[in-house]
C-alpha cells in the first residue's frame, strides 16, 4: 500500500511542476501585457534613430521602413483613420527620425568629409536632433508639411 502512496505523491509532485509553470507564465504575461504602457512603447520606439552612437535598429531597419513609406500615398497618412491610429502615427515618426538620422548621416560624410559610412553613421553625444539643429539641414518631415 505504502508504494502505491508514494508513487501516486511522485506522479502528483511530478505533474505539478508543468502545471506551475504554465500558470506562472500566464500570470507573467498577463502583468506584463497590462501594465505596458502602450502609447510610450510607440513613441520609445519611434525615437530610436534619434540616438547617439550606432543605431543598430536604424542600420537594419530605416532603409526599408523609408522605402515601403515612400511607396504609400501622403493621403493614406493624413486620413482620419491613419491619424487616429497610434501604430500609424509610430511608423510615420519612426519613418521621419529615419530620414533625420539619414540627413545627419549624409552631412557628417559629405560635409565633414568623414570617409568611412560606418564612421558617419556613429552620432556623437547628445544625439541626431541637437546635431540637426547646429547644421541647418532642414528634415523630410518638416519639408512635407510646409
Amino acid at each position: 500500500m505504502q508504494k502505491s502512496k508514494s508513487q501516486k505523491e511522485k506522479l502528483s509532485e511530478a505533474s505539478s511542476i508543468p502545471v506551475d509553470i504554465f500558470l506562472s507564465l500566464i500570470v507573467g504575461v498577463s502583468s506584463a501585457l497590462f501594465l505596458t504602457d502602450d502609447v510610450k512603447m510607440k513613441d520609445d520606439l519611434a525615437r530610436m534613430p534619434l540616438v547617439q552612437g550606432r543605431s543598430l535598429i536604424s542600420e537594419e531597419l530605416c532603409a526599408d521602413f523609408i522605402k515601403e513609406h515612400d511607396k504609400i500615398p501622403p493621403q493614406v497618412w493624413t486620413s482620419k483613420q491613419a491619424i487616429e491610429s497610434s501604430s500609424m502615427q509610430a511608423i510615420r515618426a519612426f519613418v521621419h527620425n529615419c530620414q533625420k538620422r539619414e540627413n545627419l548621416v549624409d552631412y557628417r560624410q559629405k560635409e565633414l568629409h568623414v570617409l568611412d559610412r560606418k564612421d558617419a553613421e556613429n552620432i556623437p553625444s547628445p544625439g541626431v536632433l541637437e546635431h540637426l539643429s547646429h547644421t541647418g539641414i532642414v528634415d523630410a518631415s518638416e519639408e512635407e508639411e510646409e
